[in-house]
């Protein structure tokens, strides 16, 4: 800790948040902006790959550059580190599945999702780029100033430009199966992780398992029936892009003009809901200004200084915590209910009693 807080002197709150073979990744604040960011903190001395990596990474980084991309905020470097500061993601897809989210996307959240993912991805082709790791893991949920949900793709690490012959790069569970086996054409690789990216976010689960590579090429190879999605048009695309043989695979365009993504009056409406932060600052809300209908945290206050201002932590609800919260007043008018009839009953008693009482006198 004692080396980032030296290094990166306008930043401040420093939270490790990560951590790998060679790296930290810290969430702080932006001391002149207020607004959460990401330092990923590398050890040069005991980075075991060319630094040419790392350089490759940034510009890549650079030359995507999107709504639906991990912005690069700033570079610092010393002799010993190197900091790559981006937006900070409270959330990426696998996390979020695993403590925020208790049922799978509904088949527009994952129309959207995709939708987001492919403006990057449509660059990174154009640049001649593929990302070689796209995982659910490296599809972050970012929070704008106006509380809308966008998705950003991350981590470029592996990525490079696209060859008939690349390097083995990846996270198997997401891993085409002609990367598993070692094969030469590895161009559609990408496309067959989106396919299972799809697959968890409707199951919330992988379908292809295996403790090692090998097992993992087994089980894909192995003819088993993938589970359907109970929409015909994603089935269809999910299918198409989980093919086996490449040359069976979809291209390219075909994935981007498939018919899944033709829809009638089709927008980037905010389909997904998490929790709202503030609207300037990625931060959870404490204050509601009622002049300007705004959510708003501590930094804001002083901007809303004649407004009629309602303190209320974290008044942005999602609609899990509206469902809870309804039903939550639901058991409490249940249980208003049940004490005002015992009430009226011990009531009822009372003044039977008053009146014996007054007759026997």
């Amino acid at each position: 800790m004692k080396n980032i807080t030296e290094n990166c002197k306008n930043y401040s709150n420093f939270i490790r948040i990560g951590a790998g073979t060679y790296s930290n990744v810290y969430r702080a604040i932006d001391k002149k902006t207020k607004i959460y960011v990401a330092i990923k903190e590398i050890d040069k001395l005991r980075f075991n790959q060319p630094k040419e990596l790392l350089d490759n990474e940034i510009e890549i980084m650079k030359k995507i550059e999107n709504e639906n991309s991990i912005e690069l905020k700033d570079k610092i470097e010393t002799e010993e580190f190197l900091y790559i500061i981006t937006d900070y993601c409270e959330y990426d897809l696998e996390t979020y599945f695993k403590n925020k989210r208790e049922k799978p996307f509904s088949i527009n959240e994952i129309r959207e999702t995709l939708i987001q993912i492919n403006n990057t991805l449509k660059l990174m082709l154009k640049e001649k780029l593929t990302h070689r790791d796209l995982k659910p893991k490296n599809i972050l949920i970012y929070l704008d100033k106006l509380n809308k949900n966008i998705i950003k793709l991350s981590d470029y690490g592996s990525s490079k430009a696209i060859s008939k012959t690349m390097s083995i790069a990846g996270t198997p569970l997401t891993m085409a199966p002609e990367i598993l086996n070692d094969e030469n054409d590895l161009s559609k690789g990408d496309l067959w992780s989106i396919g299972i990216i799809i697959y968890y976010m409707y199951f919330k689960e992988y379908p292809y398992n295996g403790k090692n590579e090998h097992m993992l090429f087994k089980d894909i190879t192995s003819g088993k029936k993938l589970k359907s999605i109970d929409d015909k048009e994603l089935n269809d695309l999910m299918n198409k892009l989980l093919q086996i043989n490449v040359n069976d695979r979809l291209s390219w365009d075909q994935y981007f003009n498939h018919n899944f993504f033709k829809v009638d009056n089709l927008d980037n409406k905010n389909l997904i809901n998490f929790n709202f932060n503030c609207n300037i600052h990625s931060h959870n809300v404490n204050f509601y200004c009622q002049n300007c209908q705004l959510n708003i945290c501590e930094y804001c206050l002083d901007k809303h200084n004649e407004h009629k201002i309602i303190p209320f932590n974290n008044i942005g609800l999602n609609n899990d915590e509206i469902n809870k919260t309804e039903k939550l007043l639901q058991e409490i008018e249940n249980k208003i209910n049940y004490f005002n009839t015992i009430k009226n009953k011990i009531q009822s008693i009372y003044h039977k009693l008053k009146l014996i009482k007054e007759n026997i006198k």
